[in-house]
Formats: C-alpha cells, structure tokens, sequence
C-alpha cells in the first residue's frame, strides 16, 4: 500500500463519515450547534488519521516513518475538509443564509467600531458581500481542516514512528 493510496482512501472514508454526520445533524436536529460539530469533527478527523496510519503501518510489515505518516496526513486532511467545505457551503447557500448576512453586519460594526468612516466605510459596504461567501468559508474549512489534521497527523506520526532495524539511525 503507498502513502497516496492509503491517504486517499482513508481521507475518503473520513470525509464521507464526517460529511454524513453534519447532515445527519443537520436534518434531524435542525439547529445544528457549530461547536458540537467542529469538536466531533475534529475527533473524527483523529480517529481517520489513527486509522490510516496503523492501516499503513500494518500493510507495512509494521513500519512506518515520519514522513510517510505526514503524506498520509496530508490526504486524510485534505478529503476531510473538502467533505466538510461542501457542508458549509449547502448549510450558508441553502439552509441558512442570514447567518452569512448576520455575519457580514457584524463585521460592518467591528470596523466601524475601529473608526472607518464615509467613503472607504461605503466602499467596505459594497465590497464586504463579494468577499464573505459560502464559498469563502468552505475554502476557510478546507484550509482550517487541513492544518488541523497536519498538526495531528505529526504528533501521531512521531508517536507512531517506527523504523526497521538497519535504518534505526536515520532521522525522518
């Protein structure tokens, strides 16, 4: 099994699982809490990244390195965010749309409160709602999910480390 080939199948399954639990919130729950999904989400994305891991390192004879555990992270990270950037996207473009105009005041006031005033104030105005999209905050997940599972992954990859007998000195 190679590092793109576990990553890719695992991040898929991590993502579909992930993806399949927002909109099971979503559709039984109807107000879905964002800090109830964004804590669950982050113990799935964990609990992918383990896997594949271990999946990797048991289809390894037993050995896996840092930087092998990193590409595989990658991938894991990568296909989790895409699944939760698709949700966010239909939730702000299908579901709840105040919540990005809610936003979009709220940030008004924030730089008003910071003393912007008449014309750059106005030329904020227009300028904000092409700015804060669904679209922004599904690339703002995939890069957040993406960092987030980096920052596991090599903890988990460390922790996981295991090299064969003659490469116990090098340093990956």
């Amino acid at each position: 099994m190679t590092v793109k080939r576990a990553g890719l199948l695992y991040g898929l399954i991590t993502g579909l699982v992930t993806l399949a639990y927002a909109f099971f919130l979503l559709y039984v729950k109807k107000d879905p809490n964002p800090s109830t999904l964004g804590l669950v989400t982050s113990f799935l994305l964990m609990g992918g990244i383990a896997y594949a891991l271990l999946e990797f390192r048991k289809y390894n004879d037993g050995y896996i390195t840092i930087k092998e555990g990193l590409g595989i992270s990658f991938y894991v990270s990568l296909l989790a965010g895409i699944g939760i950037g698709y949700y966010y996207y239909y939730f702000l473009h299908n579901v709840d749309y105040s919540l990005l105009h809610q936003l979009q005041k709220d940030q008004l006031l924030v730089l008003e409160e910071k003393g912007f005033q008449g014309e750059e104030l106005e030329t904020i105005k227009q300028q904000i709602p092409l700015i804060v999209t669904p679209l922004f905050f599904s690339i703002i997940n995939v890069f957040a999910t993406l960092f987030q599972g980096m920052l596991l992954g090599t903890i988990m990859a460390i922790i996981l480390r295991k090299l064969p007998d003659s490469n116990k000195d090098e340093r990956n």
